[in-house]
């Protein structure tokens, strides 16, 4: 039983790798971008939204945009301030070590605002649970 759980267990990796990287790919493709509704609100110049591009590293290339977001930046030097000229380590961890980033909506982190539903959302699926439980079991 726990050979079977261990490689259960090992199959499971390579499926979240590979739906991981579908949904980077199709929030990506997606019409608009990251900057789309910063820019709209506040009138940005051009060279202003390319600055933002490089401070957040949206002008790298897409493989490296996934890896930033899988496994961080802290390991890599970055352009923090949007000059074009790589000034010091980046600070995010990335999603596998539970950095989710920054709302820029709601002015904090998305970890944050995660733990702040998941009581709710934890309820929910209780009572719900306990209601399929009721009917399935006549």
């Amino acid at each position: 039983m726990g050979q079977y759980i261990v490689r259960r267990l090992l199959q499971a990796i390579p499926m979240l790798l590979l739906v991981s990287i579908i949904l980077f790919a199709l929030i990506n493709i997606a019409p608009g971008g990251p900057l789309a509704q910063f820019s709209r609100s506040r009138r940005l110049s051009g060279e202003r939204v390319e600055a933002l591009k490089r401070q957040f590293g949206l002008d790298k290339p897409l493989p490296v945009q996934y890896i930033v977001w899988l496994a961080g930046n802290d390991w890599m030097a970055i352009d923090t301030d949007g000059n074009g000229i790589t000034d010091s380590y980046g600070t995010r961890k990335g999603v596998l070590r539970g950095d989710f980033g920054f709302s820029f909506q709601n002015r904090e982190p998305v970890l944050e605002q995660i733990m702040d539903r998941l009581p709710n959302t934890i309820y929910l699926m209780g009572i719900t649970l306990i209601v399929v439980a009721i009917v399935a079991i006549p």
